[in-house]
């Protein structure tokens, strides 16, 4: 069993009053069993700040995470914040590795062998990975996702998400261990022993998809580049959408893919055009993949997320973290926090939850034969429950 304590920072500047807060919530919660870890969320600012090292050097387990846009837990969340989720548990080995930094070149290398040390030096195989991935426009968590698959053979479910901040291109995104940020590094920590994990997912809803298919004709991993034998640019021309409405990224256009008839549709973000004018999306688009368009406002964000979350208090976990691609965020015009403090009110003291924004969200899916699937989403909210 994972018991679960969470704590939120709202101060920025001052280290030892940040420190007051944290020793404060942290006392108000419990004892620490035999193994112990835990799950930070951030503003990129928190790495050039003081406090951050002076919360992670008091601790006596290891902290792994990343920054995001806004986060959250049960007492609250906001922009200017840090939210830390400790799981703490007699029965269950946490175990972290992080890779060196990935590029094009050296990525598949890099994810294997970190991977197969920590088979190696499991007591078990694990139950489960929880994945803090880089946000890397050459490098698609597809490709990174595929690549611990190939080493684990499938047979690990992963859970997680790709770092994002609050700039416009996300060149401030970084995952984190310690206090340490890193922009080009994955990071991945195994669960071994007692431990039964639960997915839920909510994406883009079926009556807001466009009847109209198309056929991806050229690609390269996650770069879209024609569209039924059209550049992309010129595709969605052809059907009322301008180059301007792709540029402007995330939360406007979501690509619905289907690649594999026995799995849930897909949903793809666009994150904005290469100077060839191709498509940066969010996962992997291959060719002869069927292509429709979607749409999502901010109430199908409210309405998919409240649905899925009370499924997935049925049943009665002890711990949650919940993940929200960014395109969610963008599309609450009105309140960027309506999602969180929706959710917030939902659970309750139900259960202890970490709530994080992402630029894509890890979680498995169910095939038709009932094997889970590990899978990249985009605008979607993905929960594990444990």
């Amino acid at each position: 069993m994972i018991k679960a304590y969470v704590i939120t920072i709202d101060e920025l500047d001052d280290a030892e009053y940040a420190y007051k807060q944290f020793e404060k919530q942290l006392k108000a919660q419990g004892a620490l069993l035999t193994n112990t870890i835990g799950i930070l969320s951030c503003h990129a600012d928190f790495l050039q700040s003081p406090v951050l090292p002076r919360i992670v050097e008091s601790l006596p387990f290891q902290v792994v995470g990343t920054t995001t846009v806004l986060n959250g837990v049960n007492a609250g969340g906001d922009y200017y914040y840090l939210s830390l989720q400790i799981l703490t548990s007699d029965d269950v080995e946490f175990k972290i590795e992080k890779t060196e930094e990935l590029f094009v070149d050296n990525f598949e290398k890099e994810i294997a062998k970190t991977v197969t040390k920590i088979l190696r030096e499991s007591p078990e195989q694990p139950k489960l990975f929880l994945a803090y991935s880089p946000l890397k426009n050459d490098i698609s968590c597809d490709s990174i996702i595929y690549e611990i698959d190939k080493t684990t053979k499938g047979d690990i479910p992963i859970f997680g998400l790709a770092a994002v901040d609050h700039t416009p291109h996300y060149e401030f995104s970084q995952t984190i261990l310690g206090s340490t940020g890193y922009r080009n590094s994955l990071i991945l920590v195994s669960l071994t022993g007692n431990v039964h994990p639960r997915f839920t997912i909510a994406s883009v809803k079926e009556e807001n998809i466009k009847k109209e298919k198309a056929i991806i004709t050229k690609s390269y991993r996650n770069l879209l580049q024609e569209v039924n034998g059209l550049p992309v640019v010129t595709y969605l021309e052809s059907i009322g959408l301008s180059k301007e409405d792709v540029q402007s990224g995330l939360g406007v256009i979501p690509f619905i893919v289907n690649y594999d008839s026995k799995l849930e549709l897909a949903a793809r973000a666009v994150f904005g055009l290469t100077p060839e004018n191709w498509a940066i999306c969010g996962g992997e688009v291959p060719v002869n993949t069927v292509l429709s368009i979607g749409n999502i406002s901010q109430n199908d964000v409210i309405e998919t997320s409240l649905k899925v979350v009370k499924e997935a208090l049925k049943e009665k976990p002890q711990v949650m973290l919940l993940y929200s691609c960014m395109a969610r965020y963008l599309v609450q015009i009105y309140d960027n926090k309506e999602e969180f403090n929706s959710l917030k009110k939902e659970i309750g003291n139900q259960v202890n939850f970490l709530f994080s924004y992402s630029g894509g969200e890890i979680c498995p899916v169910i095939r038709e034969d009932g094997k889970l699937i590990n899978h990249i989403h985009n605008y979607s909210l993905v929960i594990l429950s444990l």
